[in-house]
């Protein structure tokens, strides 16, 4: 302690002569300057500063700290939702794909509805509300209106109403992949590991799609008769797949794709139909409306929930199709003549004539 002491007396200049008589060496520590430079701070009214700062900062109006606690804990509230169905006790699932597809879209309108009004028309109704007392909404000088409190006021809530629209898109995109997920198989050469569900999500049929009978347009060859004496020419024959009867599954596997990745076409239109809250706030500057968080197909998160789903499918198609090419092996027996099969069976030939006639009932043997 008494080393310190004096070692700290040490560093006084007039103490100097007092330890150069009592023969003491002067140990001074020396002083490094740090690595970056410092620059000498002028004098200030600290306290001058502190109240300007604080009166500047959103926390000094009272209506305004309201404000903001309700507006964050609304924005919270509708983190619970999700843009996309992905409750299994509410889906019910297996189902029909347009059963599925007419449950989706009811979803869909219906949390889009929400964000319209229970979110974003909630929030500007209550900014107006709680805060017009001391901020004028109705200003027509949009000079005037860049210059004032007003204009950071409404740009803070637009920048937290973005941070939690983007974890809400995030968050639905995430949970609809992580939802079709549970429906494919874990590739495990590539450490793939995840629960599959004991139910699958679509029901597929395994039907006969008839041949389609050709339709003779009546109309447009009396026209074609009127105006040319040339013979009509007759249509040309379809194609093998249409003219015969064929297995396929009932939707087809495209189909199932495809509803699969239009959800993100969902989430897309409903984020973009959440406008900013200037032009609604501020009506007599007649601001233009912008989506507060525009994305599309070409969005990173949106491309790459894509890709994900894509992957999936393709890991997962191929048992589907290997069973369907096992009963394609037997199609040829639906486009049997039965009728043919039938005369060829019970037909008997003259020889003498070459006559072509019925075997009598009595004659064939069993």
């Amino acid at each position: 302690m008494k080393k310190c002491v004096i070692l700290k007396e040490m560093e006084e200049p007039e103490n100097f002569q007092k330890f150069t008589r009592m023969k003491i060496p002067i140990r001074l520590s020396k002083k490094t300057s740090p690595y970056f430079g410092v620059v000498r701070c002028p004098k200030y009214n600290f306290q001058y500063n502190y109240d300007e700062i604080g009166n500047q900062h959103f926390s000094s109006d009272e209506d305004l700290v309201a404000m903001t606690r309700i507006f964050i804990q609304k924005c919270i509230d509708f983190q619970k939702q999700r843009i996309m169905n992905t409750n299994l006790s509410a889906l019910k699932l297996p189902r029909e794909l347009a059963d599925l597809k007419k449950i989706q879209s009811s979803h869909h309108g219906a949390v889009k509805q929400n964000m319209m009004i229970q979110w974003r028309d909630f929030l500007i109704g209550e900014i107006q509300d709680k805060l017009r007392k001391n901020h004028n909404f109705y200003e027509g000088s949009n000079d005037t209106y860049e210059m004032s409190p007003l204009k950071r006021i409404i740009s803070r809530f637009e920048y937290i109403l973005n941070t939690y629209l983007r974890e809400f898109v995030d968050l639905s995109i995430k949970e609809w992949v992580n939802f079709i997920k549970l429906f494919t198989s874990p590739n495990l050469s590539q450490d793939e590991l995840w629960k599959v569900n004991s139910f699958p999500f679509i029901v597929i049929h395994l039907s006969v799609k008839k041949k389609e009978k050709k339709k003779k347009d009546k109309k447009k060859k009396k026209d074609d008769k009127a105006t040319t004496d040339a013979p009509v020419e007759e249509e040309k024959e379809e194609s093998d797949d249409e003219d015969k009867n064929r297995v396929i599954y009932n939707p087809s596997l495209e189909e199932c794709k495809t509803h699969v990745l239009n959800s993100m076409d969902m989430v897309i239109d409903a984020s973009n139909s959440v406008n900013s809250l200037e032009a609604d706030l501020m009506p007599f500057l007649q601001k233009k409306h912008h989506a507060n968080f525009s994305i599309d197909q070409e969005f990173p998160w949106i491309s790459e929930a894509n890709e994900n789903l894509n992957r999936m499918y393709e890991n997962n198609v191929e048992g589907p199709e290997e069973l369907i090419k096992k009963f394609k092996e037997y199609e040829y027996i639906l486009n049997i003549d039965k009728k043919k099969q039938i005369n060829d069976l019970f037909k008997a030939v003259d020889e003498e004539t070459k006559e072509v006639s019925k075997v009598p009932l009595a004659d064939i043997k069993v």
